[in-house]
Parts: structure tokens; C-alpha cells; sequence
């Protein structure tokens, strides 16, 4: 090797060294200023701001919540001992007025849609949310926006809505600067009591929460209510609690004390504008009936039932179009060619009516038992069958009607088949036993005519039932 490679080698030797001992003394020197830059920021509520450390060069980068606070995240790391110059790289975030942000809860899932003041802020969103509403699937649509509350108290009043939607099945809660609505479709499943006492006592920065409950729309909009000395029955729709108040009142009124309130009402909207008038005309007919009933749909009105001594079709027809005679949109034509199916209450002589009495008791305190969706009588109910002979042979009657109930277990038609049936065969029980077959017929009803309601197995068992009415 001659004297000028000797030469070279070692002048690249001396720079290969020297590089390395430069980014050797750099590296910590990048570390300790980024290290320091990032601690002045977040002492100074700045903590949006991102450092890029290149030698002794800061870049700044993010999104400052507003003009004044991107100037001083600058001015901040430009004070920072050995930076030497810094390059301002963030945005300032748009202006969102009103602050917004909702929280959807449907079968499927979370939607969260709307704005936080910073990252941290929609992490601390989705953690808030995630905590409320366990194992639910959640999609983030957080956008960035300045125009927030103050950011503590913001995260206060999310955290607050994402616990009231929780006691939801599905609803959405909708926040706007300090305002908090949630609304809700009624299902009837939720219980409201404890989001309307949550919002007596409001989390800070939240100045107004309020639960908006509507109803779902549907057409046609039906309605029903019919009683006996057992039951009163309200089935179909109701726009709200009011009406389902007044025919509770009204049930005292009709049934006697003890007698069963069967309430089936879904509430929904889609009524007629003349509903509270036909429910009013409705309930005024029951005065006329000693059992039976109204029905409603949309515009029209139907009336059935059994008519009280001293009533007539007349009288009825003639209340009802006196009733509504006043009320714009119904057409009385309409209303009394409705199906009327009003009949006169049937006299019982007094013999009939305590071999009425008679029957009834035995049959409250003895069950007809038969085999599981079959009309076979179970070998236990034989004897029961064969007492039921014996008293109605010394009955005075003109015939007799067996009547078969079920519960609303299985399909109605296969119910109402079911009842006949089992009505056939103790009728049949009854003439091998030496009642006259011309007096006796068999009639089913299957699920329509409930004691009780159908989802408790005490319930549905008073509703598995057979009748004998005397004629």
C-alpha cells in the first residue's frame, strides 16, 4: 500500500468516527428535548400537540382546539432550553356550533355520530360508552371540532347519557351544548322511573335533560274492550296512559270485586282524530250492556253484547249518534251500519238460575283435567264427570251449552279446534251419563275468553276451562 491509500484509509476512517460520535451525542440530545417539550405541553393543558424532534428542530403537529392554543403550543416548545427553532405544522380544528354528539342504541348496535374537542377526548368518549353498554358492538364516527364545553365537564355529561341509555332497550341519546334529550320508541319493556329521577340531579355543564317517549305508527289502529262477571278485557292500541287510567276506573265500575283485568294495550299512534270521542261513546254504551263490549277501528265504532233489562238496540244506537254528533269527520252512517250483534238478556226461571249458581260453584272448585293437547278426560276427572250427571238430573233446564277454554300456549286455530273438542267430549260424558242429547251442545272458544293473563302457569291454568250454561 502506498503512502497516498495509507492516506485515504484514514481520512475515511476519521469521518466514519466522527459521524458516529455525532449521532451518538445527538440521540440523547432529540430524547431529553422531546422528552421536555411534551412535559411543558401537558403542564399547560396542551396535550393535542404532537412533537417531531429532528437534531435541535421541533415540528409541531395536530389539531389545536383554536387559534390562541395553536399559538401557544408554538411559543411553549419555542421555550424550551436547546430547541432551536420550531415549525408550526398543526391545524386549527373547525368551529362546531352547536356542540354535538349522539349515541345511538339499536338491536344491532352503537352508533356514536357527532364531534369531540380532541383524540384523547374521543378515546375517553368510546371508553365511557364501551363501559355503560358491555359487550355490544360500537361503530366511532367521532369527528374532531372546537366549540365543545369545557373538556372535563363535556366527558361528565357523556358519560352521564351513556348510563341513562343503558336502562334502554334501543333509543338515542342526543347531546347539544348542555343539553341532553334521549328519545325513545315505547316498547312497554323499559322502565323510564329511573332516567326521569336521574334527571332531577344533572352532572355539571349539563343545564337540561329531558326524555322524549313517542309511539310507533299503526294502521289500522284497533282497539277493543269487553266484560263479564269474570273479566274485563281492553285489547289492541291506546295513543297513551290516560286512556289505559279511565277504562281501569271504568272496569270497577263493571265487573265485580275480585273479578280479573285483562290489559293487552300496545301503545302506538295512528288513531283517529275522533278517538277520545269514540272511546267516550264506547264506554258510555257499556252502561246499557250486563255483558259484552266495544270495538274500535280508525273511524269506526261497533257495539256488542248482551242488553239489561229494560234496554233496547234502539236506545244504544240512538246514545251513539246523539254522542258523537257533534264531532267533525265521523259519519254516523258509518257507525250505526257497523256490526251491532246486541241481543236481550235471557231470563232464567229460579230453578234454572240456582242450577246456574249450582254448576258454577262446582265447577270453581273442580278442574275437568284431560291429557296434554288432546280432548281425553284424565281418569281422575271421571268421578268429578260423573257428580256433574247427577246434579244436572235433578236440574230443571231447557238445554244446556258446554263450552270449552283454553290458554294461548300453540297456534289459535289449533286452540279453538282443541276447545271444541274437549267441549265434545264432556258433552258426550254428560249424554252416556243420561242427559238428553237434544239439550246438549258443544261449543269452543279457544283463547279469546281469558280469566287471567297467559304468562304465569297459574294464569294459564285458570284459563284451560270448561262451562255449562244453563238455558
Amino acid at each position: 500500500m502506498n503512502n497516498f491509500s495509507k492516506f485515504a484509509l484514514g481520512c475515511l476512517l476519521t469521518v466514519v468516527v466522527g459521524i458516529f460520535l455525532i449521532n451518538a451525542k445527538t440521540v440523547p440530545v432529540q430524547m431529553d428535548l422531546g422528552a421536555r417539550g411534551t412535559a411543558a405541553l401537558a403542564e399547560q393543558g396542551q396535550k393535542w400537540a404532537k412533537l417531531d424532534v429532528n437534531g435541535r428542530d421541533v415540528k409541531l403537529s395536530g389539531f389545536a382546539p383554536s387559534d390562541e392554543q395553536k399559538i401557544k403550543a408554538s411559543e411553549i416548545v419555542d421555550g424550551v432550553k436547546g430547541v432551536y427553532r420550531v415549525v408550526d405544522a398543526t391545524q386549527t380544528l373547525a368551529m362546531q356550533k352547536p356542540f354535538t354528539l349522539n349515541i345511538t342504541k339499536s338491536d344491532i348496535g352503537i352508533v356514536l355520530e357527532g364531534f369531540s374537542p380532541s383524540e384523547a377526548s374521543k378515546t375517553a368518549v368510546l371508553a365511557a360508552v364501551k363501559a355503560a353498554m358491555p359487550n355490544i358492538s360500537i361503530t366511532d364516527m367521532q369527528k374532531l371540532a372546537s366549540g365543545a364545553p369545557a373538556e372535563t365537564e363535556w366527558l361528565g355529561i357523556v358519560n352521564f347519557a351513556a348510563q341513562q341509555l343503558a336502562k334502554l332497550k334501543t333509543g338515542v341519546a342526543k347531546l347539544s351544548d348542555d343539553t341532553l334529550l334521549i328519545e325513545v320508541v315505547n316498547n312497554q319493556s323499559d322502565d323510564y322511573a329511573d332516567i326521569m329521577a336521574a334527571f332531577e340531579t344533572l352532572p355539571n355543564g349539563l343545564k337540561h335533560g329531558r326524555l322524549a317517549i313517542s309511539t310507533p305508527l299503526v294502521a289500522p289502529y284497533s282497539f277493543s274492550a269487553k266484560f263479564d262477571d269474570k273479566a274485563f278485557t281492553i285489547n289492541g292500541n291506546l295513543p297513551t296512559e290516560v286512556y289505559m287510567h279511565k277504562l281501569h276506573d271504568v272496569a270497577k265500575s263493571l265487573v265485580p270485586t275480585g273479578a280479573v283485568v285483562n290489559d293487552k294495550i300496545k301503545f302506538a299512534s295512528g288513531q283517529s282524530k275522533n278517538f277520545a270521542d269514540l272511546i267516550d261513546a264506547g264506554l258510555n254504551a257499556l252502561k246499557s250492556l250486563s255483558n259484552g263490549g266495544f270495538s274500535i277501528k280508525d273511524d269506526t265504532l261497533s257495539v256488542f253484547g248482551i242488553l239489561k233489562q229494560g234496554a233496547s238496540i234502539e236506545t244504544v244506537n240512538a246514545s251513539l249518534k246523539e254522542y258523537m254528533a257533534d264531532t267533525s269527520g265521523i259519519k254516523i252512517p258509518e257507525i250505526i251500519a257497523a256490526p251491532v250483534a246486541l241481543m236481550s238478556a235471557p231470563v232464567l226461571t229460579p230453578e234454572k238460575q240456582a242450577c246456574q249458581v249450582k254448576l258454577n260453584k262446582m265447577l270453581k272448585s273442580n278442574t275437568i283435567l284431560f291429557a296434554i293437547a288432546s280432548d281425553r278426560v284424565k281418569q281422575i276427572s271421571l268421578p268429578f264427570l260423573n257428580s256433574l250427571v247427577q246434579e244436572l238430573k235433578n236440574c230443571a233446564y231447557d238445554g244446556l251449552s258446554v263450552i270449552g277454554h283454553t290458554d294461548s300456549m300453540g297456534q289459535p286455530d289449533r286452540n279453538l279446534a282443541l276447545s271444541e273438542l274437549r267441549a265434545k267430549s264432556v258433552a258426550n260424558h254428560l249424554m252416556n251419563g243420561g242427559v238428553a242429547v237434544d239439550k246438549v251442545n258443544a261449543i269452543g272458544k279457544g283463547e279469546t275468553e281469558p280469566l287471567a293473563l297467559n304468562d304465569t302457569p297459574e294464569g294459564r291454568a285458570l284459563n284451560r276451562r270448561i262451562e255449562i250454561i244453563v238455558k
